[in-house]
């Protein structure tokens, strides 16, 4: 038998990160009645922080209004003497992070048909969230911020997942995001996203149409070689046709994605509804079988073990696993973390990487996936426990000049500057530093000991138009020609100096401006006076005449 938390058995640890641990389980809540089922346990110290169980409450509200078939369900919030959890759905396939990877290893693409029929269905699942309405009828305007391969689930079953509605923006939620501040993957983000403006659910769209384009010609679009970089080229979003880096496909596709994957919203899909039409329509004209059980029936030759994956660990695997990874909360709720498994000792026991791995993604945020709000369970007796082992943690500072720069670590998003945050010890990745009106700066972070970080952040430069009347001045500051107008002059921001206009046959003008992001200057310029005549221009003057 596994180990009692509440009302749920653990089975066998999944995956475990920064912010909590996942746990198969199972439900035995009435004689006979037993279920499978993932539990998400909050790490102890997040549970005492008030800001991330707001946030995790906060989602839970959200996702209590989230029911469709392709959205991963939620069964459950509550906590343990104190330690808060989840109990979601269980979901026996792949990701689409694994997926790819799998059926290269194997020499079986995934044919384009079910390609389009995972797109078309997560596009229903995305539609269901966008069009979600309040008790009064009201649009809660959500968009899901993270739309990825890793959020992304297929079943055995050839069911489709969305998960991972953590950093979802939507009206009523108590957290918010400040504007200018990225939360999401830089390499599925759209060009508005990754600007730091105002989203709506064509950038959903947008990410969705990345995750099509990666998965038909096997490259990842925007992926570069550093955050600066792939936020760099998510800005561009210059993207090739996908039938250009894969000439196999069919040019017809391209014109699926093209509206997709368009830089303006508005020349986008409006709903993603209308991209699920324009899939099914393609697939209609072409007669292309993709079906659900189509796309099942190809999984399940692909996976030749999907029973046995499915089932779960067997019970030896499950004690040795729950053994090596059991300890005991400051409010003596039993959990488990990773950590402690590597000190005991024994290696936790391998586990298929298209399962767990698929269970492991709901992890990805802070607040992992959504949760609906449950009654509350009287917890069982918990053990007498040992006292739990202080953690090692140390104070990272992060000061930047200007201030109120957004602070990220790989990606999850720390606070702005001025920065105080304790993490644990060895904790390491690349520290983003954004802001709007800001150049990116990124750092390498690996923490031993407390740190105290200075970033001296350059302002991003910006365009001011410049114009006269006539055209065609020269303008120069300080001797030097910027150009002739009408041109675009890119300067320091709130650069203050005094220009120069020169144009043949009109007196100079000088004009001072103070460079801001939308501003512009116009000097109006006087025609010189006309000359008198001169005497020697006299027609009566004789020739040679002194």
């Amino acid at each position: 038998m596994g180990e009692l938390f509440g009302p749920y058995e653990l089975l066998a640890p999944l995956a475990t990160g920064g912010m909590g641990q996942i746990y198969l389980a199972r439900s035995s809540r009435a004689e006979g009645f037993q279920k499978l089922l993932v539990v998400k346990m909050m790490l102890a110290h997040h549970s005492r922080d008030e800001g991330f169980v707001q946030m995790f409450l906060d989602e839970a509200r959200l996702a209590a209004r989230l029911n469709h078939p392709n959205i991963c369900h939620i069964f459950d919030l509550g906590d343990v003497a104190g330690t808060y959890y989840l109990a979601m759905e269980y979901v026996p396939g792949v990701d689409l992070r694994s997926l790819p990877k799998d059926c290269g290893e194997k020499g079986r693409p995934l044919p384009l048909p079910l390609t389009c029929r995972i797109i078309a269905d997560a596009a229903a699942g995305l539609h269901y969230a966008h069009e979600l309405t309040d008790d009064a009828g009201r649009p809660l305007g959500l968009v899901h911020r993270d739309i990825s391969p890793s959020n992304v689930l297929v079943s055995f079953d050839g069911a489709v997942k969305l998960i991972d509605f953590g950093i979802a923006k939507a009206t009523g939620r108590t957290t918010s995001t400040a504007t200018g501040q990225l939360k999401g993957k830089f390499a599925y983000m759209s060009p508005e996203q990754a600007e730091g403006e105002p989203l709506d659910r064509r950038s959903d769209i947008y990410s969705l149409g990345l995750v099509f384009h990666e998965l038909i010609t096997g490259r990842r679009v925007l992926q570069r070689d550093s955050d600066t970089q792939t936020l760099k080229a998510a800005r561009d979003a210059h993207i090739e046709p996908p039938s250009q880096l894969n000439p196999s496909l069919p040019s017809s596709i391209d014109q699926v994605l093209s509206r997709a994957l368009a830089k303006s919203p508005g020349d986008r899909y409006a709903t993603a509804q209308a991209l699920v039409l324009a899939i099914e329509d393609w697939l209609l004209k072409g007669q292309k079988p993709a079906s659900q059980s189509h796309l099942s029936g190809f999984l399940r030759e692909l996976y030749p073990d999907h029973q046995e994956r499915s089932r779960g660990p067997s019970r030896n695997a499950t004690e040795d696993a729950l053994a090596s990874t059991l300890i005991r909360t400051p409010s003596s709720a039993s959990f488990a973390t990773g950590a402690r498994a590597s000190q005991s000792g024994a290696p936790p026991p391998r586990r298929p990487r298209a399962l767990w791995g698929a269970m492991a993604l709901l992890l990805g945020s802070a607040v992992g996936v959504a949760a609906i709000i449950g009654p509350k369970l009287k917890p069982e007796p918990p053990a007498p426990p040992p006292p739990p082992p202080a953690p090692v943690t140390h104070l990272l500072s992060v000061a930047s000049e200007p201030t109120g720069a957004s602070v990220k670590l790989d990606g999850a998003l720390l606070g702005t500057t001025p920065l105080k945050v304790t993490l644990d010890a060895g904790t390491s990745g690349t520290l983003l530093l954004v802001g709007p009106g800001l150049v990116a700066r990124t750092h390498q972070l690996r923490l031993e000991k407390d740190a105290e970080l200075l970033f001296q952040l350059l302002r991003a430069r910006v365009k001011v138009p410049i114009d006269s009347e006539p055209a065609g001045a020269s303008v120069k500051l300080e001797g030097r020609e910027l150009g002739k107008t009408p041109f675009v002059w890119e300067t320091e921001p709130e650069h203050r100096c005094v220009l120069l206009f020169e144009l043949e046959g009109y007196k100079p003008a000088e004009l001072a401006v103070a460079a801001e992001e939308g501003s512009a200057f116009k000097a109006t310029l006087e025609p010189l006076p006309a000359a008198p005549p001169s005497s020697d221009d006299s027609p009566f003057k004789t020739k040679g005449a002194r």
